[in-house]
């Protein structure tokens, strides 16, 4: 409990007690405290239950045997954008769905040639785009 209580002095409220921070009434001043304890180990909490970092290569290994998202770079949604558009999503679903070819990559139009699944990233490598 300790740590928690030396922690709840150093997080920043959220926007919904900030609101309650600017009543001076001792009522409103002991809520605010309670909610700020609430919301230090509901954080704390989740930081400790969840080792992310532990466990992301196994999740993602686990999670690419069903499930490919592909984020095309500087496209914004339902709306015109500077980023390029996938050009065989739908071939590339067909191959996958019936020849068992999984895509690691997308054909991309614009300049961008090469869509990533996600986490991966196309950051330009002296010559093209490639996928780390």
């Amino acid at each position: 409990m300790q740590t928690l209580s030396r922690r709840r002095t150093q997080i920043s409220a959220p926007s919904k007690l900030r609101a309650a921070r600017s009543s001076t009434s001792t009522a409103s001043q002991t809520a605010l405290s309670r909610l700020a304890y609430q919301y230090t180990a509901t954080t704390l909490c989740a930081a400790s239950c969840f080792p992310i970092r532990a466990t992301t290569n196994k999740s993602m290994t686990a999670l690419d045997e069903f499930y490919r998202q592909f984020l095309v770079p500087g496209g914004a949604h339902c709306g015109s954008n500077s980023g390029g558009w996938p050009q065989t999503t739908l071939q590339t679903a067909i191959e996958c769905v019936e020849e068992d070819v999984v895509p690691e990559t997308l054909k991309g139009t614009d300049g961008i040639v090469t869509i990533c699944r996600w986490p991966l990233r196309p950051p330009w490598s002296r010559k093209n785009f490639s996928c780390f």
